[in-house]
């Protein structure tokens, strides 16, 4: 029986490959297929067993799958030289700072854990980028 790994877009970059290839050299016999999950379907895969494993950002936070935490990342912003935000690098920003710029926008279904982790929660206004 095959492991069924769910990966959102890249996965975790370099996360994703290094333990997979992890994987089939512990248990060359088991094959391995990798199922693309979009952003509504990361939790509810696991919870209907359509995927064994998944990478997933964020954190799940549902009763019914067991998480692990393996990396944590930087958010960064790229902007213009001639932007009020050109010197941020030296002086930091916070999310406020950011907050209004434009950000790619994913579909209204998507569900609102991912859109936190996205687009900052109101709580996070005041941390640093």
């Amino acid at each position: 029986m095959p492991l069924r790994v769910g990966i959102m877009g890249h996965g975790s970059a370099e996360l994703t490959p290094a333990a997979i290839n992890a994987y089939r050299r512990a248990r060359p016999e088991a094959p391995v297929e990798i199922r693309h999950l979009d952003f509504a379907e990361h939790a509810s895969a696991l919870v209907e067993d359509r995927v064994d494993v998944a990478f997933s950002r964020p954190a799940l936070d549902d009763d019914r799958v067991i998480t692990d935490l393996l990396t944590t990342e930087q958010r960064i912003v790229a902007v213009s030289a001639h932007s009020a935000l050109a010197d941020a690098h030296a002086t930091g920003a916070t999310v406020a700072d950011v907050a209004d710029l434009p950000f790619v926008r994913v579909p209204g279904h998507t569900p609102r854990p991912f859109m936190q982790y996205l687009y900052f929660d109101d709580a996070g206004r005041t941390s640093r980028a």
